[in-house]
């Protein structure tokens, strides 16, 4: 049988053929079973324990009921279950005595002269429903483990996407198009400002900067890495050409705000923001 809908009698025969093979191939032939044929049939387990359950009561029915005629030392007559013994309690009185492995007594599952046959009990069919009750387990364990990997690389894409998202400040919610928007406080953005009016790099006021356009691009990629931007945010190009517009006064290009790298020489009287008291 290749990969198909399986209907009733397709797990009749299944289980038939597995309670044919010696007990050391059956894990091994209901594990193929479910590579082969669980992905078009999901109800294949309880399909084949219903099978095996099947089986048992066939078994019930072929070792419980029914009863026997015994003639007693007293010429009476009493009728036991064929599958009960009974015995004399030591006064010529017979008494019945229910085996208490009644549903252990082996029979044939197939005719005894068919070419291939086995002895049954109820224990040889609870095995099989055992065995496949631990295949089940380990295909739904097996499921929910690559699902968990699915669900954590998912987290770990996501939380990297808002981590980049948020260095960067590009998560297209409020972009900063101010440079005291990205500063983690404002009286380091004060003090900065401040420092630059000092060194005549902009005018007191305005802020309108007085410099070469590439130093001002260089100051703003350099205060980053002197710690004063909250959440480590990485300007973008565009970012830098807005705050350039809108904090400093001064046109600057695409161009220039990408290429253009931090300078720390020009720079370096700017402390690192964590040893400055503001």
């Amino acid at each position: 049988m290749g990969k198909k809908l399986l209907l009733s009698e397709d797990y009749f025969k299944i289980v038939l053929k597995c309670f044919l093979k010696p007990k050391t191939d059956w894990i091994k032939y209901y594990t193929n079973v479910k590579v082969k044929h669980l992905a078009q049939n999901p109800d294949l387990f309880t399909a084949l324990k219903d099978k095996v359950n099947e089986y048992i009561e066939w078994y019930k029915g072929q070792v419980i009921g029914g009863s026997v005629p015994v003639e007693m030392p007293d010429g009476s007559v009493k009728c036991f279950d064929r599958n009960q013994t009974w015995e004399s309690d030591g006064d010529g009185d017979y008494t019945k005595w229910v085996k208490h492995d009644l549903l252990e007594h082996r029979i044939f599952l197939l005719h005894p002269t068919a070419e291939k046959n086995v002895r049954v009990n109820k224990s040889f069919f609870e095995d099989h429903l055992r065995i496949l009750e631990e295949i089940e387990m380990k295909e739904k364990l097996r499921k929910l483990e690559v699902e968990l990997n699915i669900l954590n690389r998912i987290d770990i894409s996501l939380k990297g996407r808002l981590l980049k998202l948020d260095k960067s400040s590009n998560t297209g919610i409020n972009p900063p198009e101010q440079l005291h928007e990205v500063f983690t406080s404002i009286s380091k953005y004060n003090y900065i400002m401040s420092l630059l009016v000092e060194k005549k790099f902009c005018q007191s006021g305005t802020f309108i900067w007085s410099d070469a356009k590439g130093n001002l691009v260089a100051l703003i990629k350099y205060l980053r890495l002197q710690g004063y931007y909250k959440h480590d945010i990485k300007l973008t190009a565009n970012q830098i050409v807005k705050i350039a517009k809108n904090t400093f006064g001064i046109n600057i290009g695409y161009d220039t705000a990408n290429k253009i790298k931090h300078n720390d020489q020009i720079f370096k009287f700017i402390p690192i923001a964590s040893t400055i008291d503001q």
